[in-house]
Parts: C-alpha cells; sequence; structure tokens
C-alpha cells in the first residue's frame, strides 16, 4: 500500500485530469519504474500496472478494476499517457505531457526531497527514467524496510539517570558551608514530603533554604529562651519546697 497520496492539484486541473480519484492514480502512474514490472513493447519501454496493484497502492479510494480501468483509459484520451495490452496486461508509459505534471510547480513542494511526493527529483522514476534498475529504487514508500525511515535510532534515557530538579544532600550541606547558613533538618523535611511547599512542588530550593535558616535563627533563639525560662521556673519551685522561700 502506497503510504502517502499527494495531488498537484492546480497542475491536475491544467492537464485536464477530471476527479480527485483520476488524479490519484496519475500520480501513482508517475512513480511507475519504481514498483511496476518492465515490459519492452516495439523497442519502448511500457510498464505493467495490473488494475489489481493500483486497486491495493490506493486502498482508502477502494477502487475497483474496471473503474481503474476506465481511468486510465481517460488518462489515455487527454495524452497523459500511453496505453496498450500485451495480452491481458494493461501496459502504460508516460507522455511528454505526462511528464510535465511537477514541472514549473516545485516550488510548491519546499525543499526538494527523493520521495514520492515529488518524483522528478527521484533517481529512478517514470519521469526521469535514465537509471532503470538503480538501487535507489528501493527508496520509496513502496519499500519501507529501507533503513533511513525504518531504523532511526531514538536517544535511550538512562534509567539511572537523576529526573529530579531536588538537590542532593551533599548539595544542600554544601550550600549550607558556602553561605554559613543553618540548614539543619531541612534536607530530611524536604526529601520526606517530595519536596512539597504547601501543596505546590518547590521551586527554588536554595531560596527555601535560607528561608528555612532565617526561621531556625528566629524560632531557634526562642526555643533557648523558653527552655532556660522552664528551668528558672522549676528550680524556683524547688527552692520553695526545699526553704520556703526563692531567695
Amino acid at each position: 500500500m502506497k503510504f502517502t497520496i499527494y495531488v498537484n492539484q492546480q497542475k491536475a486541473v491544467d492537464l485536464g485530469i477530471k476527479s480527485i480519484n483520476q488524479a490519484h492514480i496519475f500520480d501513482l502512474l508517475t512513480g511507475l519504474s519504481t514498483w511496476a514490472e518492465t515490459q519492452i513493447i516495439d523497442g519502448d519501454v511500457f510498464y505493467w500496472v495490473s488494475r489489481q496493484k493500483i486497486s491495493e497502492e490506493l486502498q482508502l479510494l477502494n477502487l475497483k478494476p474496471d473503474t481503474v480501468y476506465r481511468h486510465l483509459k481517460a488518462l489515455s484520451e487527454i495524452q497523459l499517457i500511453e496505453y496498450t495490452k500485451l495480452g491481458v496486461k494493461d501496459c502504460v508509459r508516460l507522455t511528454e505531457k505526462g511528464k510535465s505534471y511537477y514541472v514549473g510547480n516545485k516550488s510548491e513542494q519546499g525543499k526538494p526531497t527523493m520521495s514520492e511526493i515529488d518524483p522528478s527529483f527521484t533517481p529512478n522514476s517514470d519521469l526521469n527514467p535514465s537509471k532503470l534498475g538503480n538501487r535507489s529504487e528501493i527508496h520509496s514508500d513502496l519499500n519501507p524496510t529501507y533503513t533511513t525511515t525504518n531504523n532511526i535510532k531514538l536517544p535511550v534515557i538512562s534509567k539511572n539517570k537523576r529526573a529530579r530538579t531536588e538537590p542532593t544532600e551533599e548539595e544542600v550541606n554544601q550550600f549550607q558551608t558556602e553561605k554559613g547558613l543553618n540548614l539543619s533538618g531541612f534536607f530530611d523535611y524536604y526529601e520526606s514530603n517530595g519536596w512539597m511547599v504547601g501543596k505546590n512542588k518547590m521551586k527554588k530550593w536554595k531560596a527555601s533554604a535560607r528561608g528555612w535558616s532565617n526561621r531556625q535563627a528566629t524560632f531557634g533563639g526562642q526555643r533557648k529562651k523558653n527552655i532556660q525560662d522552664e528551668n528558672n521556673e522549676a528550680f524556683d519551685q524547688a527552692r520553695v519546697l526545699l526553704f520556703g522561700s526563692k531567695s
């Protein structure tokens, strides 16, 4: 099956093609030498275009063999192909008019590539039949096993590669030393909660680390004062019990 179907609509209309199905059949015929069997008739090169083969290549068009035959005859009548019979075989070759299908319209294709979209650039197409039998015949959608399209190696992402953006414990310790911060408990706390700040993922851990250090300085000093006050009060109570007075 032809993987990609394409029609140069403006050129097809200019050449007298009457329908979209007829245009797709003719577009397929412009690459005859890449898929059809060569037949020599009276010294001229023709190609055997099996009606069933055309139906299979253009599967979405749901063409019957008799419909394919009528389109071949129509393309012959508007002088885009030469059509003849060799026994029971339908044999076709492009006329000079047929070979003009893409001429003057390459700019519509963008950068030229060796593909079925513009067979005039293919080293072995019916628009350039000088290299029949060249190995370049396999470079087409009719042979998708060609290595440049089917065996592209994608980058492998290592399972061991660190996918997270959070710091390591070593990075936290280094930052603490460099900036003279108090980050006691910082890594363990955020590592345990998935580096979340409330309901949001932490975006800038260094900024959070500075805030942690500031809170340690503020609330750490207050905790020390509270502990000292509690110790003093307990001492006073003990003195009252022992001596009946704080003095």
